[in-house]
This record gives C-alpha cells, sequence and structure tokens, in this order.
C-alpha cells in the first residue's frame, strides 16, 4: 500500500504543470545567471567569484546552489501543502479516512512523495547551470572543465538534507494543523533562525555555536572555506567535513524526529479544533460557512446604484477585516515582530562604535528595514487566503448568485489587508517612541514617522497587494499563486 500510494501522489502531480512550472523557473535562472556570468552581453557583466576563478568551478556552483537550497523552500512548501491538504480542500478526507488505511503507509507514501518531487524539482538548478555553459556563444575563457562531481556534490550536500529537513517541517505542519498558512509561518522561523546564526557568526567566538543553529548549513560552509584561494576555488566546493558535517547530522535528524513525532501524534480523524482568536457563540455553522458569510451581506434596494456598491463594500469590508484580525496567525506573526523589533533597537543608538541620540529617522533605518520581511509575509499569506477563501470553503458558487457586483468583494478583501498592513506601521510606530523614551530621547517627530512609514513606504505595499491578488486571480493555482509572489518580490 505504501507503494501504490507513493506512485499515485508522483503520477498525480507530474499530470499537472505546476511541478513542470516550477522545474522551469529553477532551470531559467541559473542558466540566465551563466549566460551573464560568460559574457553574453557586452553591457551585462557579473563577476561571482573572482577573476582568476571559472563560471562553473566547483566552488561557484557549491556557492549558487546554497542559495537556491535557501531560497528555494518556497517551492517546497508549495508541493508539500499540495500532496497533504487535498484532501482536506476537496472534502475526500471522509473516504480516506474510513478505509482500512495503515498509517505508516498513508503518512510515508505521501511524505515520500512530496519529498522525490521536491527534489526532482531541483534537479532543474543543475541542469540550468551545465546547459547554461555549454551555450557557443559564451567566452570560453571564462569555462573551466565540466565534470559530474561539480553538480552531484552540492546536491547532495546542500539540496538533498535542506530539502529533506523543510519537506519534513511543511509536511509534519500540513498534515497536523491542516492548514497552508502555518507552512509560511515556519518558513519565517527558519529565516528568523538563519538571520540570528549569521549575525552571530560575525563574533569569532561564536561562529561554531552559529554554524550549528544555521538550518541551511551556510555558516557551517562558511567556516570550512574561510581560507580558500582562487585555485582552490576551481578545484572542489566546500567539503562535508568538520562543522559542516555536524551541522548536516544535527538537521537531518532533527527531521527524522519531528517526522517520528507526526506519526505518533496523526490521527485519522476529520475534525481538528482550529487555531483561532474568535469566540464560539454557540452556533451550528462557522463563520467560514456559507450561511454565516453570506448573512453578513445586506443587500439595499437600488435606489442609488453607487450608494447601494458603496453599501455593499462597507459590509464585505467589515466581514473581512474582523476575519483578519481574529486569526490567530496575523497575531502571532505580530507578536514575533514585536519581539525582534525591541531586539533590532538595541543597534539604536550607535555609530562605529560611537553612542548617539536615538534620533528618529535612525530608528525607523533601523526598524524600518526589519519590519519590511514580516510585511511582506502577511501580504503573501493573507492575500492568497483572502482571494481562496470562498473556493476553500466551496461557497463561491453561491456566493456568485448574489446580485452584488464581483469587484466589490475584491475591493473589501484589498482594504482589510491594507487595514492590516496599517496595523503593523502603527506597532512600529509605537515601538520606535518606546524606544526612544527608553533611551532618554523626547523628541519623537511624529509627522516623520507618519510621512515616512504612511507615505512611499505604504505606496509600495499597496502595490506588492495588487500584484499578489492579481497574480492570485490569473494564476488558477493558489500555491502557484504563492511562489510568482516570492519571485516578484525577489
Amino acid at each position: 500500500m505504501f507503494y501504490e500510494i507513493f506512485r499515485f501522489e508522483l503520477k498525480r502531480a507530474l499530470h499537472r504543470p505546476a511541478i513542470y512550472i516550477y522545474w522551469g523557473i529553477l532551470f531559467l535562472i541559473p542558466f540566465a545567471i551563466m549566460n551573464a556570468a560568460g559574457g553574453m552581453l557586452d553591457s551585462v557583466t557579473i563577476q561571482i567569484a573572482g577573476d582568476n576563478t571559472f563560471i562553473n568551478a566547483p566552488f561557484v556552483i557549491d556557492m549558487i546552489m546554497r542559495t537556491f537550497s535557501y531560497l528555494g523552500i518556497f517551492v517546497v512548501a508549495a508541493i508539500c501543502a499540495n500532496v497533504v491538504l487535498k484532501d482536506y480542500q476537496h472534502n475526500t478526507l471522509e473516504l480516506m479516512f474510513s478505509t482500512p488505511l495503515k498509517k505508516i503507509n498513508y503518512l510515508f507514501g505521501r511524505f515520500g512523495a512530496a519529498y522525490v518531487l521536491s527534489l526532482l524539482v531541483f534537479t532543474g538548478v543543475g541542469f540550468g547551470f551545465y546547459i547554461g555553459s555549454l551555450m557557443p556563444y559564451l567566452d570560453q575563457t571564462y569555462i573551466g572543465p565540466n565534470e559530474w562531481s561539480t553538480y552531484l556534490y552540492p546536491y547532495l550536500s546542500r539540496i538533498l538534507p535542506n530539502v529533506f529537513l523543510v519537506s519534513t517541517i511543511f509536511f509534519s505542519l500540513s498534515i497536523l494543523l491542516r492548514s497552508v498558512v502555518v507552512n509560511w509561518i515556519s518558513i519565517m522561523a527558519l529565516y528568523i533562525l538563519y538571520g540570528i546564526a549569521m549575525t552571530l557568526f560575525k563574533d569569532l567566538e561564536s561562529q561554531t555555536l552559529a554554524s550549528l543553529l544555521d538550518p541551511f548549513g551556510i555558516a557551517a560552509s562558511f567556516m570550512v572555506t574561510s581560507n580558500v584561494s582562487a585555485a582552490q576555488m576551481n578545484e572542489m566546493g566546500a567539503q562535508l567535513v568538520d562543522v559542516f558535517l555536524y551541522n548536516r547530522l544535527l538537521w537531518v535528524s532533527f527531521g527524522v524526529l519531528l517526522l517520528v513525532f507526526t506519526y505518533f501524534r496523526f490521527r485519522f480523524t476529520y475534525n481538528l479544533r482550529q487555531l483561532t482568536l474568535a469566540k464560539n457563540n454557540g452556533s451550528q455553522v462557522s463563520d467560514d460557512s456559507p450561511v454565516e458569510a453570506v448573512d453578513q451581506i445586506k443587500i439595499r434596494p437600488i435606489v442609488s446604484l453607487v450608494r447601494n456598491n458603496w453599501q455593499i463594500i462597507k459590509q464585505l469590508t467589515r466581514f473581512e477585516t474582523s476575519k483578519l484580525f481574529s486569526n490567530a496567525y496575523f497575531w502571532l506573526i505580530t507578536a514575533i515582530m514585536t519581539v525582534l523589533l525591541f531586539v533590532a533597537s538595541k543597534g539604536i543608538g550607535k555609530m562605529y562604535d560611537t553612542n548617539t541620540y536615538p534620533v528618529t529617522y535612525q530608528v525607523l533605518q533601523i526598524l524600518g528595514g526589519s519590519i519590511k520581511f514580516f510585511i511582506f509575509i502577511v501580504v503573501l499569506l493573507f492575500s492568497g487566503e483572502m482571494a481562496w477563501r470562498d473556493r476553500d470553503k466551496k461557497i463561491h458558487e453561491i456566493f456568485y448568485t448574489y446580485p452584488i457586483p464581483r469587484w466589490t468583494s475584491l475591493v473589501s478583501k484589498f482594504i482589510a489587508l491594507a487595514a492590516g498592513i496599517a496595523f503593523i506601521k502603527l506597532i512600529l510606530i509605537a515601538c520606535g517612541v518606546i524606544v526612544q523614551t527608553m533611551a532618554g530621547y523626547y523628541k519623537y517627530e511624529l509627522g516623520l514617522y507618519f510621512m515616512s512609514e504612511f507615505g512611499i513606504n505604504f505606496i509600495d505595499t499597496l502595490l506588492l497587494m495588487v500584484v499578489a491578488f492579481l497574480i492570485h486571480i490569473v494564476a488558477n493555482n493558489k500555491y502557484m499563486g504563492y511562489v510568482l509572489i516570492v519571485l516578484d518580490f525577489k
């Protein structure tokens, strides 16, 4: 039965375009990098490692492979969520859970398929580099010998363990909580842990600890390649020795333990307790049900079309805003952001080891830079949740039968998400004022705060929201939409 489940998931995924689109994206980016670095265009020059290092040298391929294993986890999240959550989304859980399936076959059949599919997608990176280096129009003085080990070794030392780690995290969270949102929160946690590790790595005495804490093994590989010459770069990449080997073993072991925990924790149960801040009013339907959602809309007599549409937008905006601010994941992201803002504030009031006043522009420079990632995560997550909620809950056909324009629903979702972003920016301003107060500085310049956060920065965020909603409307796949938004952001 394990093999049947494994084969079914592979066959199903390989008959859909998403896997090939992911592969194509991961192929085209390194292919373009290789062509740009190889002198395809005289006006474009990319220097990757140094003048005496080939653009296809083992060290260069290893260096760029590690970047893809770090940035490409969004693709792994989309693949794992699609494999795990499809029964929940298509209402086939009851059918699956009523069959005499063994838990070990069900879990590891699906995990194996998700892991293998992710590995197949990441082969596009190596093929992109290899085929790009074979282009006859490139300057051959930049290109060294093409050996299969150059592409295989970083795949084994970086792609396999990193994809295994993130696959176990995404698979476990998805199948235990049955929500795609937790995947993106776990991505945020991994990136935060990586950022902490790289910050510790700047301290010579903490480099070993930082190398072990880094879930992607980037800091550990820095340690084993710190004294590499150009000649050595052309011969080998980061060797799997010392702290780099310990890092790989540590995080692969963590992934194995997480799988074991998931096996003992998983139950063939349909109903799960949902993580929410909304109080249960004792009704028989949830606030996501067609009855409750549609009842929020009160159609007015059509005395004035403009006035009627305005009333509809207000009703829908109130509903979407309440949904956003009652979402526990939104508050979890906000809480993590607030803590990290105060951590980042330790760098305020210092410039080249010289104490300075914590002036407002310095606060905005440090805290504003720290908040951008969280704003992107909120836009990424909740644009998809809002755009796909009706279809995920199977109420879109009911909703579309009501005599209201479709654009009013989209406008209300946009306004609600903009309100959430504005709330986050208000938290940043409050944190900035608190930090200045704690430092004994009372010239707050609130006008500068609001001009900065609700001026051009807010417009940039609104444009990102427009792109995010547009992608989810055009892309007929929720997870594909997530990946395209990430690519647009990068």
